[in-house]
């Protein structure tokens, strides 16, 4: 466990690239989904893991071009999820930030995060392993090509054969873009580590977890949700391919302590407040953000929405539990959408 002591230099802006795990809206604004119980076009019952973060970097500003349903790399010919539209898969997010005004802020204060690549492994029949994990790698190539001085890259984290080839091939390329950019940070985002401690007996006692195997929600967005269950913060997984906001929470915190070089998955004093402000990519609109709840406070807004007040341990409780999933191995599908 450590403090709150942010070591790194300055840092006012937080630009985000990925899938559902990082989505703020876009896909819903776009789509329509997540719909309710799911928390303001989250893919989760609250604030997503860079919204939490953002608020740990003393309220950075966060410009979110992750779509829930994307692949690292896209082909017109194999969408993701098996979706009727295809959504912008990192070389298009890209593209979007690069039009966007957060391509003009300061690279010396800013942090880039790209966490994809599972709906690939998941979904894609065509995309290998080794070419999604290159996506990544591409990506991140392409933000230090622009500048980026600080980029936060996260590998996968269940143990698979196609996962295991995905991380020693991302590996690997961080290990030749760090060689060839010795003035750049290129840090790795060990959700692998994160996940296997989260499972353990130490890690859910330590995370106040009560169950890692079963979800929260009784269905999930492409289904009928039947229940929600009473105490969401006491569970690992919001749905079947999604954690919690506590767990968000969770992660974003073991991120600012590897951004910091600290070697502990918690914070010992997280921030007490937050008004960072959140930017979506589809409609740029700004969304204020209240304080946290859980283990610490970070920005949470929504797509068109403003004053959005922060969710509540319990905002999608029924007032009944859900029906237990009892996946055999639930840490193995943990899936990305």
């Amino acid at each position: 466990m450590s403090s709150l002591t942010n070591t790194l230099p300055p840092i006012k802006t937080v630009i985000a690239f990925g899938d559902s795990i990082t989505d703020v809206g876009n896909t819903k604004a776009v789509s329509g989904v997540p719909p309710s119980p799911y928390f303001n076009g989250r893919f989760s019952n609250g604030p997503v893991w860079v919204e939490y973060l953002s608020g740990y970097l003393s309220n950075a500003t966060l410009y979110d071009f992750a779509y829930g349903g994307a692949c690292a790399l896209e082909s017109a010919n194999a969408k993701c999820e098996g979706l009727s539209f295809l959504l912008p898969d990192l070389a298009g997010q890209y593209k979007l930030y690069a039009k966007s005004p957060s391509s003009k802020a300061d690279p010396a204060s800013t942090l880039f995060t790209v966490m994809a690549g599972g709906n690939d492994l998941s979904y894609s029949n065509t995309t290998s392993a080794e070419a999604s994990a290159g996506a990544v790698v591409a990506m991140v190539s392409k933000l230090l090509s622009s500048g980026a001085k600080r980029v936060l890259v996260s590998n996968m984290w269940w143990v698979a054969p196609k996962v295991t080839t995905f991380n020693a091939a991302l590996n690997s390329g961080i290990a030749s873009l760090r060689a060839a950019n010795p003035t750049a940070t290129i840090q790795l985002h060990d959700m692998l580590k994160f996940f296997t401690y989260a499972v353990s007996p130490a890690g859910s006692a330590a995370f106040g977890f009560k169950n890692t195997v079963d979800t929260c929600l009784t269905g999930d967005w492409s289904t009928t949700v039947e229940a929600v269950c009473a105490e969401p913060n006491t569970y690992l997984r919001w749905d079947v391919s999604h954690p919690t906001t506590r767990t968000h929470d969770l992660i974003a915190q073991f991120a600012f302590n590897e951004l910091n070089g600290v070697d502990a998955f918690l914070i010992s004093e997280p921030s007490p407040s937050s008004s960072a402000t959140v930017v979506s990519s589809v409609t740029s609109t700004l969304a204020t953000a209240g304080s946290s709840t859980s283990a610490g406070s970070a920005a949470n807004g929504a797509s068109g929405a403003t004053s959005v007040p922060t969710a509540p341990a319990n905002i999608y409780s029924s007032g009944s539990s859900a029906v237990a999933l009892s996946i055999v191995g639930a840490f193995l599908s943990f899936l990305t959408i």
